[in-house]
C-alpha cells in the first residue's frame, strides 16, 4: 500500500506540540505520548491540516515524550521524530491549615489561628465553622460562630454568618473546602494579605467545638507568597476536645517542617497545659509522636533556622521535625494523664 503523504516534523514549545504538515491528503494526525521514552499510548486524534496540539493532562516534574503520524483511510505515515519535554516541578507548600477545639464566650478561651505570609502577598479564604461540622462529629458544636481577622491589634475584618454568596461558594468548591448550607450560621471571609503576620479568632456567644480554617486561594499553582509560620492557640480538653490541626500539602515535593506543642512555655496565658503530647498523622495513620522535646541539638538548630522561640532543655513542651510529602495530615495536642489547659500548636517551614 503506497502512502501519498510524508511524515510530520514535530517540535514542542512548552507543552504545545507543533509539526510541519508534509502531507497533502491526510484525514488527520494521531499524537502519541510516553512517560518512559519507550512505551507510547495514543494521546489524541486531530483533524486534517491542523499543526498544533496542547497537552493539558500533565503533572509537575515529569518528562514526556511525543510523536505524531499522519493517517487516512488507506494507512498511516511513519512517525515523526520524537521530542521530550520536562514539566516544571511545583515546590511543596502548606495550602490548607485548620484547627479544631472547644471555643466560645462560655468556654475557657477562644480558638486563635495565627499565620505569617512570606515572599509576596496572596489571596486567602478564612472560615469559622460550627454548625457545618455536624456531619463530622456528634459532639456539641458552637451554634453561631463569628470570625475576627487581625493584623497585630488592628481588626481588619469581621464576619458573622457567611450569607450563602456565590463568590464564597465558588471558592469553597475550587480550593477544597467542604460545602456549607446557604443559611448556616458559619462564618467566612475572602481577603488579600501582604507580607506580615496575622491572627484570626473564632468565637461565639455560647460554647462548643468549632474549626478555624485557612486556605491559600492564589490562582497560580506556584504562588510566590507562602505561609511560613502557622499556629493554633486553644484550650486543650479530652476526647473530642483535644486540639486538632489539619494540613494539606500541595505540589510535587515535600515540605520540611518544625512542629511544636507549647504548653508550659506559653507566656501571657493563664491555665497552661503543663505536659502536652504532640502526635502527627498522615491519612489517619500515626507518623510520629513526641512527649518532652528533650533539649535536642537538632531541634535547637531548627528553632534558630525558623525564628521560633527558644525553650528550656528541661521543659515539657514537645517538638519534632518532619518532611511532609504532598497529601493530607493532622496533628493533635493532648495532655498527659488527660490533663487540660491552654496550648499552642506551631508549624514552621524549614529552609
Amino acid at each position: 500500500m503506497g502512502l501519498l503523504f510524508g511524515s510530520p516534523l514535530l517540535r514542542a514549545i512548552g507543552l504545545t506540540l507543533r509539526w510541519d504538515d508534509n502531507s497533502t491528503n491526510e484525514s488527520g494526525f494521531k499524537i502519541e505520548r510516553s512517560t518512559d521514552g519507550t512505551t507510547y499510548a495514543t494521546l489524541a486524534w486531530v483533524g486534517a491540516n491542523l499543526t498544533a496540539y496542547t497537552d493539558s493532562k500533565v503533572g509537575p516534574g515529569i518528562t514526556y515524550w511525543y510523536r505524531v503520524q499522519a493517517y487516512d483511510s488507506r494507512g498511516a505515515s511513519g512517525f515523526s521524530n520524537t521530542v521530550s519535554v520536562t514539566t516544571p516541578s511545583v515546590p511543596g507548600r502548606v495550602a490548607i491549615f485548620t484547627a479544631r477545639s472547644v471555643t466560645g464566650k462560655l468556654a475557657v478561651r477562644p480558638l486563635i489561628l495565627g499565620f505569617a505570609v512570606s515572599g509576596t502577598g496572596k489571596s486567602i479564604l478564612l472560615r469559622g465553622i460550627g454548625p457545618g461540622l455536624k456531619t463530622f462529629t456528634g459532639s456539641p458544636l458552637l451554634a453561631d460562630p463569628f470570625l475576627d481577622f487581625y493584623a497585630g491589634p488592628t481588626l481588619l475584618a469581621h464576619n458573622d454568618n457567611w450569607g450563602g454568596t456565590s463568590t464564597l461558594s465558588y471558592l469553597f468548591q475550587r480550593y477544597g473546602a467542604f460545602p456549607l448550607e446557604s443559611t448556616s450560621k458559619d462564618a467566612a471571609l475572602k481577603m488579600s494579605v501582604t507580607v506580615r503576620s496575622y491572627t484570626a479568632a473564632v468565637n461565639g456567644g455560647d460554647a462548643g467545638i468549632a474549626q478555624a480554617e485557612l486556605y491559600d486561594t492564589d490562582s497560580s499553582s506556584t504562588p510566590t507568597g507562602r505561609f511560613s509560620r502557622l499556629s493554633a492557640l486553644a484550650q486543650v480538653g479530652t476526647g473530642s476536645g483535644v486540639l486538632t490541626a489539619g494540613m494539606v500539602i500541595k505540589g510535587d515535593k515535600g515540605v520540611r517542617v518544625l512542629m511544636r506543642a507549647i504548653g508550659p512555655s506559653l507566656t501571657g496565658v493563664t491555665g497552661v497545659l503543663q505536659n502536652p503530647v504532640l502526635s502527627l498523622y498522615r491519612s489517619g495513620v500515626l507518623v510520629q509522636r513526641n512527649d518532652n522535646w528533650g533539649g535536642s541539638s537538632t531541634l535547637t538548630s531548627a528553632f534558630t533556622q525558623t525564628g521560633a522561640s527558644s525553650l528550656s532543655p528541661t521543659s515539657k513542651d514537645s517538638a519534632m521535625t518532619a518532611t511532609l510529602l504532598p497529601g493530607v495530615y493532622s496533628a493533635t495536642i493532648a495532655g498527659v494523664y488527660s490533663s487540660v489547659g491552654a496550648a499552642r500548636l506551631e508549624l514552621y517551614t524549614l529552609p
